[in-house]
C-alpha cells in the first residue's frame, strides 16, 4: 500500500504540518509564564573527596587552607562562614579576589566574592559567606578559588572587581562529622567545659535520626571554641542559634568580630555568658567589645558555697553530690537599669539573683552566676537539661543522659518506637509558589490546540467537502494555522507579565521597646524580562544598641526547598554565573529569563511596614503600658491596658498568650514550665482597631464569649500537631498551614513526644528553615505575646513587609505573613523548691505557687 492510501482525505494535511503549529500553540502559551522549570533541581554536585584534588591555575597565589563553618560545621539550608588562608607566592602586594562557588536551584552559579590585599610572603586569612543549598550532600564540598583582581566598570561587579587569571583553586569538604542535618539545631559553646549539654545531641538507640528519645529536634553542640576564631560577620553565625561563653576570656575576640556578635544577637540570636570563678573581665569595660550588651547588674562574689539548696535546680537526682565549696556570684540589677537591661530569670532559694537576662533587639544576652565549670558538676554532667538549661534557653522536654535512659528502659519496659516525623516549614514552598498564571497559560495552549484541530482537520474538511470544494483543504489549513498562530502568540502576549511581582511568606518579629525589628522571607519573584535584574533586599541600616552604633548587614540568596536535598540537579540550558559580595550579601545581579526566581531574604531594621501593635496612652496622657491586673476578682492572667495596630492589613487569626512567669524549680522536665493563658480572638483585628486586653483576657460573661476562646497554653500548645505527640498515629499526618506557622513560631515549647511501651510511631516535628525565628525563650519570663497573620492577596500591588527592590524599583508582592510581637512585663522569677519539699503541682501553678490554675469560664479548656 502507498504511504497515505487509506487515511482520509481531512487528514493528510494535518499529519504532516499540523503538530508544528499545535506545538508552536502550547509553547508559545506556557512558555511564555513562569512555570515547574524554574524550581527544578540545581544540574551537577559540585563537588570532590578531599585530597584528592590536583593544583590549578598560575600559583602567584596559594590557598594554604579551607574551613567550611565555625568549628567546621555547617547546616545545608543555612549561612555559612568558609575561611580561606592563602599566601602570596611573589614579590610584592597584590590584589587577590577570593570566591566561593554555589549552585543554585535553577543551575546558575552564585559567585561569592570578597577582593583583599595579598601581601608577600605572609600568610593571611579571609572569611566568605554563602548560603549553602539543600542539595549539597554530606561527604561532598564547594569550590574556593584565588584569581587575580581586574577593576569593572562602575556597576558591573558588587566588588567593583572581576576575575582575571586563576592562582589557585580548592575543594572544600566538611570533615565526616562536619555537615549538620538540615532538621538540627546548632549551638555553639567557648570554652572547654560540655555544662551538662551534650544530653541535646542524642539519638535514639539503634537510630540515625534527627530526633532526641525524648523530644523533637536534636541540637548538635560545637564545642571548644575559641574567641579569634569567630566570624567577622553575623553571618557565620546565622546557623547558631545560642552562643555559651563558658570560660573564653572576652579580651581575645576582635572588633570586627565583636559586631557581628553584636548584630546576631539583635537579629534574634541568644548569648549567654557563664561568668568564671575567678577572673572579672566580663564586668569591667576594659577590652570587652561586648560590655555595652551585657545585663546591667552589680556582681557581688561568694566563695565557699554549698550548691545543695539548688540541687532541684541542678537535678533530678536525689543522690549525685553537688559543690559544698564552689563560687557564686550574686547578680544584683543596677537601680538605674531600665526593665529590658537587667530582667531577672532565676535566683537562689532566698531570692539572690544568679540569672538575669538584657533585652537587646530580637536577641537577648543572659548572664549567668553559677560556677558550671567545678570539677564536681562536670564530673556528673551536671546541670541537667531538664531541670536547668530548660529554663534558661526557654525549650520543654527531657533530654537525659543515656544511663537514665537505660534506668527507663528496663524499670518501665519502654520501646523506643519509629517516629514519623513531619518538617513543619515544608509549607514554605508550596505557599510561594506562583502557578496561577503557567496554569492558565497552559489552558489556553491546550484549548488553541484543540480549535485548531478541530477546524484544521475534520470540521474544516467536512465544511469543504459539503461545498464540493476540497481541492481548496490545503488554503484553508494554511489560513488556519496563520490565524492560530497569531491566536496563540496573542494569548501569549497577553498573559505574559508586564511588572515585577512576587508572592512571599515572612516571619516578623518586634520586641516592645526595642529599636529593631527582625524579619525572614522566602518569596517568588517574577522578572518579567531577559537577561539580569538586580535585587536588593534593605538599604544602609543602622541600629542603636547599648549606647554603640552597629550597621546592620542585609542577605539575600537563591532559595532552593529541602525537597531538593541529595535529588538530581538540573536547570536551564543557558545557565549563567553571577557575583555576590561574600560580606554584604544584600544584592546580587541575578539571570533573567522572564520567569520565577526564588529567594530568601533575610532583614533587620526599624519599622518598615506599617505599624506594629502598640500600647494606647492613658487618657489623662500618661504612657501607656501592659501590667497584670492586681483587682481581687481578677482571672488568672488577666492583663490590663489598650492595644491598636496599623498594619497594612487586618491581624487574622489572632493569639495573645500571657505568660505570668515559670513555674516553681524542681517541676518535671516535659511539663511546661511556665504559668500562662492563650487566648484566640475569633475575628480578625484591623487595623486602627482598639484591642482592649481586659476583655481579651480577663473573666467575661458567658453571652460576650462568642468572641473568644481560652485554654492553657499548655493545651494550646498540644493541639498545634496531631495528639501532641501523646499518642500513636495512624494514617497521614495532615497538619494545616495556620497550626504550621505557629507551631514554628512556638517551637522550643511544643509538647514533646512521650514515651511508650507499643511500637507505634509518634510524631516528631521538625524544621529546616525556621531555625532560631520561635519564641520559646520569652516562656521563661513575664511577657505579652501577640501571634497573627497579615494576608495580602492583591499580587503587584502590595507592599511586603521586607523592602525588597529590582533593578531600583521596590518590588509589590502579595503572599502571607506571621507577626510576632512580644510586650516584656516586669520580671517574676520564680521560687525553687528546696531538696524535700513536697506537695507542689508540678506543672500548671502560679507563680507564686498558689496551686493550679484555670481560665475563668471555662469547660476543658474552652471558653
Amino acid at each position: 500500500m502507498a504511504m497515505g492510501q487509506g487515511i482520509p482525505g481531512w487528514w493528510r494535511p494535518i499529519t504532516r504540518r499540523s503538530w508544528v503549529f499545535g506545538l508552536l500553540a502550547v509553547l508559545l502559551c506556557s512558555g511564555a509564564v513562569p512555570g515547574a522549570s524554574a524550581q527544578v533541581a540545581p544540574d551537577r554536585v559540585r563537588a570532590a573527596q578531599a585530597g584528592a584534588e590536583p593544583s590549578f591555575g598560575t600559583g602567584r597565589v596559594r590557598i594554604q587552607a579551607v574551613r567550611l563553618g565555625l568549628g567546621e560545621r555547617v547546616r545545608p539550608g543555612s549561612w555559612a562562614g568558609v575561611l580561606v588562608e592563602f599566601q602570596n607566592q611573589g614579590d610584592r602586594e597584590i590584589e587577590v579576589l577570593l570566591r566561593v562557588e554555589i549552585p543554585d536551584a535553577d543551575g546558575d552559579r552564585a559567585l561569592y566574592e570578597r577582593v583583599l590585599a595579598a601581601n608577600p610572603g605572609v600568610r593571611q586569612s579571609a572569611w566568605l559567606y554563602a548560603r549553602l543549598p539543600h542539595a549539597l550532600q554530606a561527604g561532598s564540598g564547594v569550590v574556593v578559588s584565588a584569581h587575580e583582581a581586574i577593576e569593572a566598570g562602575f556597576g558591573e561587579t558588587p566588588t567593583g572587581f572581576r576575575a582575571g587569571d586563576l592562582y589557585d583553586r580548592r575543594i572544600a569538604v566538611s570533615p565526616p562529622a562536619g555537615q549538620v542535618s538540615s532538621g538540627t539545631g546548632m549551638m555553639g559553646v567557648l570554652g572547654r567545659f560540655p555544662i551538662g549539654l551534650g544530653t541535646l545531641g542524642e539519638r535514639p538507640p539503634g537510630q540515625s535520626s534527627d530526633h532526641l528519645p525524648q523530644g523533637h529536634e536534636r541540637t548538635e553542640v560545637i564545642g571548644q571554641l575559641r574567641a579569634q576564631d569567630l566570624p567577622d560577620r553575623w553571618l557565620g553565625l546565622e546557623s547558631f542559634h545560642t552562643l555559651i561563653w563558658a570560660g573564653e576570656p572576652p579580651s581575645e575576640l576582635r572588633a570586627d568580630a565583636g559586631e557581628a556578635v553584636a548584630e546576631w544577637i539583635a537579629r534574634g540570636g541568644h548569648m549567654i555568658v557563664i561568668l568564671p570563678p575567678v577572673g572579672q573581665e566580663w564586668v569591667s569595660r576594659g577590652a570587652n567589645e561586648l560590655f555595652d550588651l551585657l545585663p546591667r547588674v552589680r556582681v557581688t562574689r561568694r566563695e565557699g558555697v554549698s550548691y545543695e539548696p539548688l540541687r532541684t535546680m541542678l537535678t533530678r537526682d536525689a543522690d549525685v553530690v553537688l559543690p559544698t565549696n564552689s563560687t557564686l556570684h550574686v547578680l544584683e540589677p543596677e537601680a538605674a537599669a531600665e526593665r529590658g537591661e537587667a530582667r531577672v530569670i532565676l535566683t537562689t532559694p532566698e531570692g539572690e539573683p544568679i540569672v538575669v537576662r538584657r533585652l537587646v533587639g530580637a536577641g537577648a544576652v543572659t548572664m549567668i552566676g553559677l560556677d558550671l565549670s567545678d570539677g564536681v558538676l562536670r564530673r556528673s554532667g551536671l546541670p541537667e537539661v531538664g531541670s536547668f538549661w530548660n529554663r534558661v534557653l526557654g525549650r520543654r522536654g527531657p533530654a537525659d543522659p543515656q544511663w537514665r535512659l537505660d534506668e527507663i528502659i528496663r524499670s518501665e519496659q519502654i520501646v523506643f518506637q519509629r517516629s514519623d516525623s513531619v518538617y513543619l516549614d515544608d509549607a514554605i514552598a508550596d505557599e510561594i509558589a506562583k502557578t496561577g498564571r503557567a496554569a492558565a497559560g497552559v489552558l489556553l495552549g491546550v484549548i488553541v490546540f484543540a480549535l485548531y484541530w478541530a477546524l484544521a482537520g475534520p470540521v474544516g474538511y467536512a465544511v469543504l467537502r459539503g461545498a464540493k470544494r476540497t481541492r481548496h483543504a490545503w488554503v484553508v489549513f494554511l489560513l488556519t494555522g496563520a490565524v492560530f498562530t497569531a491566536i496563540a502568540w496573542g494569548g501569549a502576549t497577553a498573559l505574559r507579565p508586564k511588572t515585577v511581582s512576587g508572592e512571599h511568606l515572612t516571619f516578623l518579629t518586634h520586641v516592645h521597646g526595642q529599636p529593631v525589628q527582625r524579619a525572614r522571607s522566602w518569596m517568588s519573584l517574577l522578572i518579567p524580562d531577559y537577561g539580569s535584574a538586580v535585587v536588593r533586599v534593605g538599604d544602609d541600616d543602622a541600629v542603636t544598641l547599648g549606647g554603640r552604633r552597629y550597621r546592620l548587614h542585609q542577605a539575600l540568596a537563591a532559595w532552593d526547598a529541602r525537597s531538593s536535598e541529595g535529588g538530581p540537579r538540573g536547570g536551564f540550558p543557558d545557565t549563567r554565573a553571577y557575583s555576590v559580595e561574600a560580606r554584604d550579601p544584600s544584592s546580587a545581579r541575578f539571570p533573567a529569563r522572564q520567569t520565577v526566581k526564588q529567594i530568601r531574604a533575610d532583614w533587620a531594621g526599624a519599622t518598615n511596614w506599617g505599624g506594629m501593635p502598640r500600647v494606647l496612652p492613658h487618657e489623662d496622657g500618661r504612657v501607656g503600658e501592659l501590667r497584670l491586673s492586681t483587682a481581687p476578682d481578677a482571672a488568672p492572667w488577666q492583663v490590663e491596658g489598650e492595644l491598636v495596630h496599623d498594619l497594612p492589613e487586618e491581624l487574622r487569626n489572632v493569639r495573645v498568650i500571657v505568660v505570668r512567669g515559670q513555674t516553681t524549680v524542681g517541676g518535671a522536665p516535659e511539663m511546661l514550665a511556665a504559668s500562662a493563658g492563650a487566648f484566640a480572638i475569633r475575628d480578625s483585628w484591623a487595623p486602627g482597631t482598639v484591642l482592649d486586653m481586659s476583655v481579651v483576657t480577663g473573666r467575661i460573661a458567658p453571652d460576650a464569649r462568642a468572641g473568644r476562646d481560652v485554654e492553657a497554653a499548655a493545651t494550646f500548645l498540644e493541639n498545634l500537631t496531631p495528639q501532641g505527640g501523646r499518642q500513636p498515629l495512624s494514617g497521614i499526618v495532615q497538619i494545616g498551614l495556620d497550626r504550621r506557622l505557629t507551631a514554628l513560631a512556638l517551637y522550643g515549647q511544643l509538647q514533646p513526644p512521650q514515651l511508650s511501651r507499643t511500637s507505634s510511631p509518634q510524631l516528631v516535628s521538625l524544621r529546616s528553615e525556621t531555625h532560631g525565628l520561635d519564641l520559646g525563650r520569652w516562656f521563661t519570663e513575664p511577657c505579652v505575646i501577640v501571634l497573627g497573620t497579615v494576608v495580602q492577596r492583591a499580587e503587584g500591588s502590595a507592599r511586603g513587609p521586607v523592602p525588597l527592590t529590582v533593578d531600583g524599583q521596590a518590588v509589590r508582592a502579595g503572599g502571607r505573613t506571621v507577626v510576632a510581637w512580644v510586650y516584656p512585663l516586669p520580671d517574676e522569677p520564680p521560687r525553687v523548691r528546696l531538696p524535700g519539699d513536697a506537695g507542689i503541682d508540678e506543672g500548671s501553678e502560679g507563680p507564686e505557687g498558689e496551686g493550679p490554675l484555670r481560665p475563668a469560664g471555662t469547660l476543658n479548656g474552652n471558653g
